[in-house]
């Protein structure tokens, strides 16, 4: 009956319950028993333009009909998109928004498609299933009806997760069917590393998910301030991030800031400060939760040995296969886990779906998927860090796996310098692979020939105004450089950055220094470039302090008791609770003037806060 047109408003209601039941509560893989409100805990993520560097705020993107969203693993993107259908099926969208039915739809299980069967009927077809699967079945006429009215709007959801040997063919049905139906909304969702600008010509624009500033920080840890030790608050973690730059680059992910946040909770749980020692206490203190009651394989070292072997195998297997699925078959994670177990002196026959299922459901470290057909890590740089000391003591082993696959192992490799001694032989031979996943390592790794470090560094300061452009660039001297150690390599990088900022006559390089430093989360970055504050020759110096958050309050308040209109306003969008407080203080000014702008961005504060 469904099919009938006039049965679509009651089918659509029944969409809109199915659609409520199934994101209202977000499952969280490590929290089994602790799902969150989506409605509750989701933040409005901001957005960069690569023409632009100001940021762009969710509510001025609902302007655009078609975008193209790209963000790093984890930054958000497909929680965007069950935000936008959850909030569709409460209404709480605006009336133009409303117009339309939003359809989620993900890519990846376009991986079991033929080639030739990937076109426009296709997606239709599976635009109906998408329906079906949510209490509206029978809707071939509705998706046909409203596709040529426009009236729906489509999410396609992680286009990296279609294998690189089918994803043109995945490209082109999408691109044909936006041509064919041009009035339909669309967002679609990708890994930034894998999005080649392949919707060029259907959208309106490309947008990268910029990174947690320290306002949404703070909104989405208030989640769990509820669940913190009497003697640990959000401040006193703030505060732990700021001395701890590389892990504080790591939490300005949302999902990285949940295990954040969850093992902060722990009483005994101290952060670390490198990379690899944050996900080597991580993944020990997941692998061990409820041992003392619950866990039939009290020795973390035999599930972590597990996860190891899979996840160097699903690492091989997407290489083999040139695919970005994440994903493997459970008679494959069955066979895998059995080739392990002897070696742990336990046995295939008995103990391998009972250790699969602790794994599961205690740690959240790997994830049952379609309905159990499938499993999957619960992040790829979880998978990435498995593999990593998997090849611990097989360095020639991965460094054939990196010259093969580059883009696979990259983060691998960088991992693998945090734990491994001396990487001076690795980092040599990636060099000559991958120059700038060499300049990469050297933030990571704990040892390394003084005379190859300098080599590399003295390559990238020639690169400096590249950084421009290249994100990951940028990234990688803000990494290398927050390690400001006494005659360490990192100090050599941050000087290198301020003399550029203060001395060179380029001003393209001096844009790259300012962009470089602010990635560095050091107060020290913070103190020169506020130097540079107002000047109007330099203005990406006052939008890097913005983003720097607390670190350049402080900074700001002498300008601001000064009667600065500007450094009020910037107090107002760095938007934490400090900055707030900077801006009450002044309401008690002597002179009157700057009691009256204090006020007034102040009731901007609260408004902008609500």
């Amino acid at each position: 009956m469904a099919g009938f047109e006039w049965f679509w408003n009651y089918s659509l209601k029944r969409y809109k319950n199915g659609l409520i039941n199934k994101h209202q509560e977000l499952k969280v893989s490590f929290l089994p028993n602790h799902p969150l409100n989506l409605q509750k805990i989701y933040l409005s993520l901001q957005f960069l333009e690569k023409a632009n560097n100001e940021p762009i705020n969710f509510s001025e993107i609902k302007k655009y009909n078609r975008l193209a969203i790209k963000g790093q693993p984890g930054a958000g993107k497909t929680l965007l998109l069950k935000y936008l259908v959850l909030s569709w099926a409460r209404e709480k969208l605006k009336t133009s928004s409303n117009e339309y039915v939003p359809i989620l739809l993900e890519l990846y299980p376009l991986n079991e498609i033929e080639i030739s069967a990937l076109n426009i009927e296709l997606l239709k077809q599976k635009l109906v299933e998408a329906l079906d699967r949510d209490d509206f079945p029978k809707a071939n006429s509705f998706v046909e009806r409203n596709l040529e009215k426009g009236k729906l709007f489509l999410l396609f959801d992680g286009l990296d997760e279609v294998k690189s040997l089918i994803r043109p063919q995945v490209v082109q049905a999408i691109n044909d069917l936006l041509d064919k139906y041009d009035k339909c909304r669309v967002i679609i969702t990708c890994r930034a590393a894998v999005y080649r600008n392949n919707f060029a010509e259907s959208v309106e624009k490309t947008l990268d998910i910029k990174e947690f500033s320290d306002r949404q920080m703070r909104l989405f840890l208030e989640a769990w301030k509820s669940e913190m030790p009497p003697d640990k608050s959000i401040d006193q973690l703030i505060q732990t991030l700021r001395d701890r730059p590389l892990i504080m680059e790591l939490a300005r992910n949302p999902l990285m800031l949940t295990i954040v946040a969850h093992l902060y909770t722990q009483p005994a749980f101290v952060l670390p400060q490198s990379r690899s020692d944050f996900y080597q206490e991580s993944t020990h203190i997941l692998l061990n939760q409820w041992q003392n009651n619950f866990n039939q394989y009290k020795e973390s070292a035999h599930k972590r040995r597990v996860l190891q072997h899979l996840a160097l195998f699903a690492q091989d297997n997407a290489s083999k296969q040139q695919k970005n699925d994440l994903s493997l078959d459970y008679e494959i994670v069955v066979e895998q886990i059995q080739k392990v177990l002897p070696d742990l002196n336990l046995n295939p026959e008995t103990d391998t779906q009972p250790i699969l299922k602790e794994i599961v459901e205690r740690s959240g470290l790997l994830l049952e998927i379609e309905r159990g057909d499938k499993y999957q890590f619960a992040h790829l740089t979880l998978q990435e860090y498995f593999a990593a000391t998997a090849l611990r003591d097989r360095e020639n082993e991965l460094i054939e796996r990196f010259k093969n696959d580059p883009e696979r192992w990259r983060e691998t490799v960088k991992l693998w310098c945090g734990f491994a001694g001396n990487s001076t032989n690795l980092i040599e031979v990636i060099y000559q692979e991958d120059s700038l996943t060499a300049f990469e390592c050297l933030a990571d790794a704990q040892e390394v020939s003084p005379t190859l470090a300098e080599k590399i560094i003295e390559e990238f300061k020639e690169k400096l105004a590249e950084a421009n452009s290249d994100e990951n660039l940028a990234r990688a001297f803000g990494a290398v450089a927050s390690d400001v150690r006494e005659r360490g390599r990192g100090k050599v990088v941050f000087e290198f950055l301020e003399n550029a900022l203060n001395n060179y006559e380029s001003l393209e390089i001096r844009q790259a220094s300012v962009k470089a430093l602010s990635k560095t989360n050091l107060p020290q970055a913070a103190d020169i470039l506020f130097r540079y504050y107002e000047d109007i020759n330099l203005a990406d110096a006052r939008l890097a302090l913005i983003n720097m958050g607390d670190i350049a309050v402080s900074l700001l308040k002498g300008l601001a008791e000064q009667g600065s209109e500007m450094a009020m306003r910037d107090l107002v969008k760095i938007g934490t609770p400090y900055s707030r407080e900077i801006l009450n203080g002044l309401l008690y000014h002597s002179n009157e003037n700057i009691q009256r702008l204090a006020a007034l961005n102040l009731a901007e504060f609260r408004s902008l806060n609500n």
